[in-house]
């Protein structure tokens, strides 16, 4: 009754054949597609190169798409030096059309458009880093037969919690507000949760500033990996599978590495913005990045750099921005997710095991 509706509805808009029509005047709606099925009911549908289903409530690449990107891959084996600029155009854009529902997938890029900047008229190189990013994509593939993404992976709804972070020479801290139909993980209830890391002398060491010009980790890393930490915070004391999750910070670069998934470089972002893709991906939440003005942030600066006072005496101190009647949980980061964002801090390459939750470090030349 729908159908035969909206076809009505068409021949209102658009109208039909009559023998007074020009020859090469064809029928509105397309009688081909109709019997290849167009506009018939189904749960399972091929729309725009992917597979909707409305019952699952997935989508998923098209057995021949999946191919594909296995064939990408088999065409760039690991010894492979150079390769042609066109050649290359081709493999991102594919890769790029692949990502829009592989969660994590859009992360994945910053090495790859490096060597695209840094070709050499037609020929682009592929180093250590371009291998690297098409290995991840390898790892992507064989997590696909078994990792169906969620539609609600993909859509941003209202935020189910909205979280402050900071960083700063000393350390990196933030504060999360969760709705009250955030379900909490044991030990923890829906009321503010607070978090804090005091940087480890070596990259404290590392920062760049003026008496330490040659220094190899700058400011606005040391906030990425602050946005990095405070994602594991969220996911850590709430279930965050299919939900929105607001995170705001007052450096406008790592604003908007967050927003846009990737950076042209081989540098610290790369490493750490890959690692959000993998914890997206593990965590299944959807991200959404805004700014708050430092002024509008004194939660968690005190918390990035107060290191002198007491988890009590540091959260009665904020009692004047925090909501009235209301404790705070403290979440402690774990020894694997610091060390791995250290490890991004330093370069060094995490490699993807057998799950998301599992990783080997192994250091980038």
């Amino acid at each position: 009754m729908v159908r035969r509706t909206l076809l009505h509805a068409i021949d209102d808009v658009l109208r039909p054949l009559d023998a007074h029509d020009n020859p090469h005047r064809r029928e509105p709606v397309s009688l081909k597609k109709l019997r290849q099925g167009d506009c018939s009911w189904g749960t399972v549908k091929n729309i725009l190169g992917w597979i909707i289903d409305t019952v699952t409530l997935t989508v998923h690449l098209p057995s021949h798409r999946a191919e594909r990107l296995a064939e990408i891959l088999a065409s760039i084996p690991l010894d492979q030096k150079r390769t042609s600029v066109k050649k290359w155009h081709k493999v991102l854009g594919e890769l790029r059309s692949m990502a829009l529902a592989l969660p994590g997938a859009r992360h994945m890029f910053s090495h790859m458009q490096l060597a695209l900047s840094n070709k050499i008229k037609s020929r682009v190189s592929l180093t250590k880093g371009v291998h690297d990013a098409l290995e991840d994509f390898r790892w992507l593939l064989r997590d696909i037969k078994s990792r169906p993404t969620r539609i609600a992976e993909l859509v941003p709804l209202l935020a189910s919690a909205e979280g402050h972070h900071d960083a700063s020479g000393a350390g990196a801290g933030g504060v999360w507000f969760p709705a009250e139909h955030l379900i909490p993980r044991e030990g923890f209830t829906n009321e503010p949760v607070v978090w804090r890391l005091k940087w480890p002398q070596h990259i404290i060491d590392e920062l760049v500033s003026s008496s330490n010009p040659t220094g190899t980790i700058s400011n606005s890393n040391l906030e990425l990996a602050g946005g990095l930490l405070h994602l594991e915070a969220i996911a850590q004391c709430f279930d965050t599978r299919e939900r929105t999750l607001l995170s705001k910070t007052d450096n406008l670069n790592t604003l908007f590495r967050q927003r846009k998934g990737s950076a042209t470089t081989e540098k610290v972002p790369a490493h750490l913005l890959r690692q959000f893709g993998i914890h997206q991906r593990y965590h299944r939440y959807v991200s959404r990045h805004d700014y708050l003005s430092g002024p509008s942030n004194p939660v968690s600066d005190a918390l990035s750099r107060d290191f002198h006072l007491t988890w009590p005496a540091l959260i009665k101190s904020l009692s004047a921005y925090l909501p009235k009647k209301v404790s705070c949980q403290v979440w402690q980061p774990s020894d694997e997710i610091v060390s791995s964002v250290i490890c991004a801090l330093q370069r060094k390459r995490v490699v993807l095991r057998h799950s998301c939750s599992k990783f080997d470090i192994e250091k980038t030349p």
